[in-house]
């Protein structure tokens, strides 16, 4: 998969996230009728996996819905944070994979260097011991 498809891929990934925060809180905040920023806080906890317990569903309804949106919202946050990862991890392979050619590159040519060097030195040494 190249680099365009996986920015394509987190991206898509990452506004349905945001979107799916946006649904929760919008529906803790008609349900259960917290503030809004109650909802939004119960519903980042939520899906972040934080869950501190402060606040609570108390209708049937959200609770039955916190379930299911427990369990879509953790695996789509994971699946953003694999696609995020494989994309640092593949950034990171090339960088190592650059480095490690140019230090082989400079190997080789420092070879050649001084196999060139030896060698002029051992023609101009051998020239010079004719000319006497």
């Amino acid at each position: 998969m190249n680099h365009t498809e996986e920015r394509y891929k987190l991206r898509s990934a990452l506004i349905t996230l945001f979107f799916t925060i946006l649904f929760g809180t919008y529906f803790y905040r008609l349900i259960e009728e917290w503030t809004w920023i109650n909802a939004l806080y119960f519903t980042v906890a939520t899906v972040t996996t934080v869950g501190y317990g402060d606040i609570t569903p108390t209708h049937t309804v959200s609770k039955i819905f916190t379930v299911f949106f427990m369990l879509a919202s953790i695996g789509l946050a994971l699946y953003s944070l694999n696609i995020l990862a494989s994309i640092r991890f593949q950034n990171r392979s090339k960088t190592f994979f650059f480095r490690d050619s140019i230090e082989k590159a400079i190997i080789r040519h420092k070879r050649k260097f001084f196999k060139h060097k030896k060698q002029s030195e051992s023609n101009t040494g051998s020239r010079a011991s004719l000319s006497r």
